[in-house]
């Protein structure tokens, strides 16, 4: 089935169909030298993140920052581990979240009395 235009006539202008747009052929040609080197996974996407970053702020290009953005997403989870909540610690005490509200729980009983 053609493609078709305005009113019906031949489709002018435009990309062509399948034509790559600046972000993804970067990221292609990154995976690609990453393929020869033998890196990891883990490896590809810090260095693509990195590049992609780096190209971002120099250019002042948000589709770029977007894209590293969306890398460090995925690679969060391999670079930080997930903090067990009952280990998380308040920023004022170093006391646990739940040691923290029933200090203050007891204290606001304390000045209402």
């Amino acid at each position: 089935m053609a493609t078709q235009g305005r009113n019906g006539g031949a489709k002018t202008g435009g990309r062509q169909k399948g034509t790559s747009n600046k972000v993804n052929s970067d990221i292609e040609a990154i995976y690609a030298r990453a393929m020869n080197t033998g890196l990891t996974p883990k490896e590809v996407m810090h260095v693509a993140m990195s590049m992609m970053y780096r190209k971002g702020v120099d250019n002042e290009d948000m589709a770029m920052l977007k894209e590293a953005s969306s890398i460090a997403k995925d690679l969060a989870p391999y670079m930080h581990r997930k903090q067990p909540a009952e280990i998380i610690k308040t920023d004022i005490t170093g006391e646990s979240i739940e040691d923290y509200i029933r200090r203050i729980e007891i204290e606001k009983e304390e000045v209402l009395q």
